[in-house]
């Protein structure tokens, strides 16, 4: 159903939002954290939109819905730490030149 490729690269976009997600708990690299939260929600909002608006479903694997639980889970969990870096997640949209969409 799905190409191994696209596989692989929503792979690597997971390990580069988790990689961010963790060098931005130093303070000095916070803006890294708040890029790996963009990119984390943005992954998880493809997985739980694929899971809910295709045949797939919420059970593919009959384990009770867990996977997709986790995920809105880790949804969530994005939205809040953009809730609470906000001014970092300005300052990075300031910094990128992206200044009329604030």
């Amino acid at each position: 159903m799905i190409h191994p490729n696209k596989v692989q690269i929503i792979g690597s976009a997971e390990l580069a939002a988790s990689t961010l997600l963790l060098i931005g708990l130093t303070t000095r690299f916070r803006p890294l954290g708040v890029l790996g939260s963009l990119i984390g929600l943005a992954v998880m909002t493809g997985a739980i939109s694929f899971h809910l608006f295709t045949p797939l479903g919420v059970d593919p694997n009959h384990n009770g819905g867990g996977l997709f639980a986790a995920a809105c889970g880790v949804w969530l969990s994005m939205v809040t730490l953009l809730i609470l870096r906000r001014r970092a997640l300005f300052r990075l949209v300031a910094d990128a030149g992206m200044t009329e969409l604030i």
